[in-house]
């Protein structure tokens, strides 16, 4: 894998309709030994709506995991439980 030198990510969600979601995203750096993901935007108790930007460390980092707890539509159809990430967009 090739790790990029990243210093911020921004994530796009979907929200035309007013939409918030749960997230927690981790990344993966390169100089950190074995599986080791650290927590970068802990968002599952403040869901977050439209645009949710990231500062990272600028060190070499080989993936990012983004992970959906949350979607505030839930209540009104509970098999909608999808985040909808439009767009990613990465800074080095």
């Amino acid at each position: 894998e090739d790790a990029e030198n990243l210093s911020m990510v921004k994530i796009y969600l979907h929200h035309a309709d007013n939409r918030s979601y749960g997230l927690l995203v981790e990344a993966r750096y390169e100089l950190l030994e074995g599986d080791s993901w650290q927590v970068v935007s802990d968002r599952r108790t403040e869901p977050v709506s439209g645009e949710l930007t990231i500062t990272l460390p600028g060190i070499p980092l080989q993936a990012l995991r983004i992970t959906g707890t949350s979607n505030s539509k839930q209540a009104e159809n509970p098999d909608n439980h999808f985040v909808h990430i439009e767009e990613l967009e990465w800074f080095e």
